[in-house]
């Protein structure tokens, strides 16, 4: 929605993985003028920096190379998981 959008965007959270929600509503709520150009260059430049440094668009980069069957594997939800639950604990206290 675009409330979540601009809320998250505002927060810092620049990259959601997984599925095109929050971006769906960045672009709803720019269109009606909640969120502003200003926020949402922030938020990708931050996001492509991040990616840059991790070597996301660096072809000779073993990154690159990773079958996206292993980047959303079980596995990988799993710790996705247990780092869910670790953050909610965290802000428990």
């Amino acid at each position: 929605s675009e409330e979540i959008a601009e809320r998250s965007l505002n927060a810092g959270l620049d990259m959601e993985m997984g599925s095109l929600e929050l971006w769906n509503g960045v672009i709803s709520a720019f269109k009606s003028g909640v969120l502003s150009e200003n926020v949402i260059d922030t938020a990708l430049r931050r996001n492509l920096l991040q990616s840059m440094k991790a070597g996301r668009f660096d072809s000779n980069v073993s990154f690159t190379s990773i079958p996206s069957t292993v980047i959303n594997s079980t596995k990988h939800q799993q710790i996705v998981q247990e780092l869910h639950s670790l953050v909610l604990h965290y802000h428990q206290y």
